[in-house]
């Protein structure tokens, strides 16, 4: 059983260090490292037997996911949702987070916590002082020195580790430095190993320049140093706030570095306040909810929301979330719908950031503050190995708060779910590389670099269906009298993926096939989801199909 914990431990730690990243599932390898660890935690939990091998779990986070992923599954029904493999890979992400509070919970109340909160805490240690690693690195150009095995980044570039993000790297650093403190605290490791890894830490986390990272180390110190009187802890108030003031000098000093060292690229210290394009996309956003209060636009559907907001408040940046997870709720759910997931899950945090008074308890709040923060600014909730980390310390919490109502499982039912859950998961990934595959022979014959046999059969897909839609629209060619079967993949997937290549096919199909008006509405969506340098590529794709089919005279370029 402990080996098979400890083998988990590495997944989970791995998950964070996967350095393959490429389309159609950017961070596909690191999330199924994430879920195939918490995995073998279960596996762990279910083959023990002394002490309590009763399970239970927190009745409030576990209701709110169930309940969730009944709406989600309501949406498919009524055809708010259009894929029934989003539908499923949101309920097995959030039966994951489930799986993830209740190992959190078990952990923290059974044998001798410290022993079992290492598999919580100790991988973020890991993984962080790793990533900072390669982060740094990366900053002195010399990730190279470890080959394929970190992400190749240009001159210039912020420390992003395997994560391929700064903000990401940033958040993983600061829930490092929180685990490196929890294990400092508990007596693992001296002080000069607590200091040597937590000053590299800090080093590395201010060369990201990250502002969900100031955010998010603000709030983490600040609560540390409210809650260090009430626990007994080698830590006092004070060494949380010298450590903030030295982060924020190191903070204010790297575009000093980077002038002093003739390096190019970072920050300055002025940008560091200046807000980006958040901004317009928080505007789309806050469009698109005005337009369908009610219902939303299905989990996670983002890109029909933007192509509808975006008509009202013009940009140039496409986005897959909405970069604050309260606009995402929103936008799903629909206002009345996510105002209620949203206040949930705000009353659970507030009420827990108030009431821990126990050091596990605290530690754990701690953690989960700076991915808060960031979730606020973008969305590194949507990656499960951010995700099931955070279904992790919220069962701890839960483990620690006197009040918590827990819900006794049966132990066969619990093993029965597990093994349901490990063989969707298990058919996904099979699925997974057969459409990542095609997905790329896809792209090669796009470019003209491949030739698609006679006799070709796409993979049989029965799970992931969305990105088997989106395979399928990449192969189709817009020509006259399409059959009405493939103009609606193309809708679909225009609904639910940002691909402007599809974007481009889907305009010149509408007006080969009589919908001019439909075209000139999705060339008006697409400058506004773009900008202009995209709208002016389109202009000149349609003028070299309107040589060839003079009905496309018909879709006129908008004002």
């Amino acid at each position: 059983m402990q080996r098979i914990q400890a083998l988990g431990a590495l997944f989970v730690t791995y998950a964070w260090l996967a350095y393959d990243h490429y389309e159609p599932w950017v961070n596909f390898h690191s999330e199924a490292l994430a879920f195939f660890g918490l995995g073998l935690f279960a596996i762990a939990e279910c083959l023990r037997t002394q002490p309590c091998p009763n399970w239970t779990t927190p009745r409030a986070p576990f209701t709110l996911v169930g309940f969730v992923i009944t709406f989600v599954w309501l949406q498919l029904l009524v055809g708010t949702g259009i894929f029934f493999g989003d539908a499923l890979l949101i309920s097995l992400y959030l039966c994951g987070l489930a799986v993830a509070i209740t190992l959190g919970l078990r952990y923290a109340s059974i044998g001798v916590p410290d022993t079992n909160l290492k598999s919580v805490f100790v991988p973020l240690v890991v993984a962080a002082l790793l990533s900072a690693a390669i982060g740094l690195l990366q900053w002195l150009n010399l990730e190279g020195v470890l080959g394929m095995y970190a992400v190749e980044s240009s001159v210039g570039d912020r420390p992003m580790g395997n994560l391929g993000q700064p903000n990401q790297l940033a958040t993983l650093l600061l829930m490092g430095l929180v685990s490196l403190a929890w294990s400092h605290d508990r007596g693992h490791g001296g002080r000069w190993v607590f200091g040597i890894g937590a000053g590299f830490l800090t080093l590395v986390l201010a060369l990201t320049q990250s502002r969900a990272g100031m955010l998010g180390a603000v709030s983490a110190s600040i609560f540390l140093a409210w809650k260090a009187h009430t626990i007994p802890s080698r830590l006092s108030p004070w060494h949380f706030l010298v450590w903030l003031l030295g982060y924020g000098l190191a903070l204010f000093l790297v575009p000093a570095i980077y002038d002093l060292l003739h390096m190019h690229g970072g920050r300055s210290a002025a940008s560091l306040y200046v807000a980006s394009d958040r901004y317009a996309i928080w505007g789309q956003a806050l469009a698109a909810i005005w337009q369908s209060p009610w219902i939303g636009y299905g989990w996670p559907q983002t890109p029909a929301a933007q192509a509808v907001g975006s008509l009202t408040v013009p940009g140039a940046s496409i986005f897959t979330f909405s970069h604050n997870i309260v606009l995402d709720m929103l936008l799903w759910n629909g206002i009345p719908m996510g105002l209620l997931i949203v206040g949930l899950c705000a009353w659970w945090f507030l009420s827990r950031l108030y009431s821990a008074t126990q050091t596990h308890a605290v530690f754990a709040m701690a953690a989960l503050l700076p991915l808060l923060v960031h979730s606020m600014v973008e969305y590194p909730f949507a990656y499960s190995y951010f995700l099931l980390t955070a279904g992790l310390l919220v069962g701890v919490v839960e483990a620690m708060h006197r009040s918590a109502a827990v819900t006794a499982l049966s132990r066969k039912w619990v093993t029965l779910g597990l093994g349901v859950w490990f063989c969707i998961g298990s058919v996904m990934v099979y699925e997974y590389f057969q459409v990542d595959a095609d997905y790329r022979f896809a792209r090669l014959v796009n470019q003209g670099l491949e030739q698609a046999p006679a006799n070709f059969q796409p993979p049989s897909i029965h799970l992931l269906t969305q990105l088997s839609a989106l395979s399928a629209a990449m192969r189709i060619q817009p020509a006259p009298n399409m059959p009405p079967a493939e103009l609606e993949i193309m809708r679909t997937v225009l609904y639910r993926f940002v691909n402007r290549e599809v974007h481009f096919n889907y305009i010149i199909a509408l007006g080969l096939n009589g919908n001019a008006t439909e075209a000139i509405r999705q060339l008006s969506i697409l400058r506004s989801m773009y900008g202009n340098r995209s709208f002016k590529l389109a202009q000149f794709v349609l003028r070299n199909w309107q040589k060839k089919y003079p009905e496309l005279a018909l879709v006129q370029l908008p004002s």
